[in-house]
């Protein structure tokens, strides 16, 4: 664990915490609860106790107690609003996609921006948006809820 970044936590540490949350009488049973495996389970659970970054997780975890541990980093999550931000970017045409290209013969390595597809943006902006009017599956003339119901009905009369 030397060497641990104080904001990054793995799988099982965040487990740990969370489970050392539910029962923190026995850091032991929370770190087998996590997934911790093995004879030194009492071991591991002692030396990631004594972790300034897990105690400030558990003391977190702590006084948020009762909401998704996720929403804890929501910080990392973009909001609808930043989608919407980035997808009307990407509508304008001013977010680029970097290619690398290179040249088999000279090996030489050029770097091309590719525009994001502008259609794919306004299509998930709309979708996001509610701008969509709801479909219905059509046969020919006739829409499939009313020939689902006739039959519904022709099968009902006949039984």
């Amino acid at each position: 664990m030397a060497g641990q970044s104080n904001d990054i936590l793995t799988e099982l540490q965040k487990r740990f915490c969370r489970e050392l949350v539910k029962r923190p009488d026995s850091p032991t049973k929370a770190y087998q609860a996590a997934g911790g495996t093995g004879k030194y389970c009492a071991e591991m659970a002692r030396r990631l106790m004594k972790r300034d970054y897990i105690q400030r997780r558990i003391m977190n975890l702590q006084k948020h107690e009762g909401t998704d541990d996720d929403s804890l980093d929501a910080k990392a999550v973009a909001d609808a609003q930043e989608i919407k931000k980035v997808l009307t970017s990407g509508l304008r045409g001013e977010l680029f996609d970097e290619v690398e290209l290179v040249d088999p013969v000279t090996e030489a390595v050029a770097k091309r921006r590719t525009p994001l597809d502008r259609i794919r943006c306004a299509d998930i902006l709309n979708k996001m948006q509610g701008n969509y009017a709801p479909t219905t599956l059509r046969i020919g003339k006739e829409d499939v809820d009313a020939q689902i119901e006739r039959e519904l009905a022709r099968l009902a009369g006949s039984g």
